[in-house]
């Protein structure tokens, strides 16, 4: 078996949508030769619906794969390969009724916050085992994540991990089970679901009928405005360690390790700016669940160590280094690294200077993961060997020389 990989670019690739890969893909064996999407950042890659397969893959190593191309990842708040929804009443990915199947979309950003269209939904599942990894889902009314009805699946599998879901109305992950099969498992690890709606929770699973319904939640912090963050009505299992909730929730089905009734912004560096990295001194740091039998990674690729955080990101202090060199450096100058890592997913960004050009002026834009701690402060500096003598000369050291203008 092996993967047939097709490209989404806005030129240049195999399909300029997923939607037209998607028109073709359904029709191919997946058992024996598994199409997948490889996405290029850069343009939106617009909704998908999916249709019935002709040969429906069954298991995980069949799975049909949507993924981000390496080096087109997110950051974590913006960027990558993404699906923009604002200004249509869409669902980003789309597997109704009668669409059966194992599927896996991997550091995929979808964004629908700025949309007015109360149906607008990131994912929206009834019979396909999915599973979301690495993925930012913002949305604005209807529920982020509608996962509903495994009604043909023999085993129904749903799992999010390192995303994040942020819904400014509705149930971030609204799962409505209602089955027929034999068993079904949601799965929720170092996920963030934040939920800005008054009367909603962060996460709710019901089921009917009487199979087995497995509910398992780790190292996911969870936040409601209104009503109980976390719901689980009838579900059979429910399994909540090590997780944190701004109510006492968590601490409602038995688990160990959770923290309840924290404040977000005490947890967050600015989840207001959709800035889900953890602040220095958060109750979440060391405070997860080893998962390294089953991934290692956060959400952008960060390697977990000996302790384990809450949420989609790894927290460590280990600086980020760009070299500013006239030529062959990470950057050319300080404002060209100024302009492109005020943006960056993690506060801890250094900038080495070299000698024998000017750096140039600098002026500093807001970063978005901005701190006042110590250990996250940034850092201009000049490289070993490059330290000026204490003169005036631009022969000595790292400088920026300005020879004309107001510039600062």
């Amino acid at each position: 078996m092996a993967e047939q990989v097709k490209t989404i670019k806005s030129s240049g690739g195999d399909y300029a949508s997923l939607q037209l890969w998607e028109d073709d893909a359904d029709g191919e064996s997946t058992t024996t030769d598994p199409w997948v999407a490889e996405c290029y950042s850069g343009f939106n890659l617009g909704a998908v619906t999916f249709s019935a397969f002709t040969d429906p893959p069954t298991q995980q190593s069949e799975a049909v794969r949507i993924y981000a191309a390496s080096g087109h990842e997110h950051d974590g708040i913006s960027g990558g390969a993404y699906i923009d929804t604002t200004a249509n009443s869409q669902v980003s990915f789309n597997f109704p009724a009668g669409v059966t199947g194992y599927f896996i979309i991997d550091g995929i950003r979808t964004d629908g916050k700025n949309s007015t269209y109360t149906t607008t939904k990131c994912l929206y599942a009834e019979d396909a085992s999915i599973e979301v990894l690495n993925c930012v889902f913002y949305n604005f009314d209807s529920q982020s994540v509608h996962l509903a009805n495994i009604t043909n699946e023999a085993t129904g599998v749903w799992i999010l991990r390192n995303t994040i879901v942020n819904d400014s109305d509705s149930h971030t992950v609204n799962a409505l089970v209602n089955i027929t099969s034999s068993s079904f498992t949601l799965t929720i690890q170092n996920c963030v679901l934040y939920n800005g709606g008054s009367a909603t929770q962060a996460l709710r699973a019901q089921k009917s009928g009487t199979n087995t319904h497995i509910c398992v939640l780790e190292n996911t912090i969870m936040h409601s405005t209104g009503a109980t963050t976390l719901s689980f009505g009838t579900m059979t299992s429910k399994t909540v360690n090590n997780c944190a909730t701004e109510d006492s929730t968590a601490d409602n089905y038995g688990g160990t390790g959770n923290i309840v009734d924290q404040t977000m912004t005490d947890i967050f560096n600015n989840p207001a700016s959709n800035n889900f990295f953890l602040r220095a001194g958060s109750n979440a740091i060391a405070a997860g669940k080893d998962l390294s039998g089953t991934f290692t990674a956060d959400i952008v690729g960060a390697t977990f160590g000996a302790t384990w955080d809450m949420g989609a990101y790894l927290y460590h202090t280990t600086p980020v280094i760009s070299t500013i060199k006239s030529s062959g450096g990470t950057y050319s100058s300080l404002q060209i690294w100024e302009d492109a890592v005020d943006g960056g997913y993690f506060p801890v960004q250094w900038a080495e200077c070299y000698s024998g050009f000017s750096l140039g002026p600098f002026t500093k834009s807001a970063w978005v993961a901005e701190s006042s701690a110590e250990a996250e402060r940034r850092k201009v500096y000049a490289a070993p060997g490059h330290e000026h003598d204490g003169s005036w000369s631009t022969s000595s050291g790292a400088y920026s020389s300005i020879t004309s203008g107001w510039n600062i």
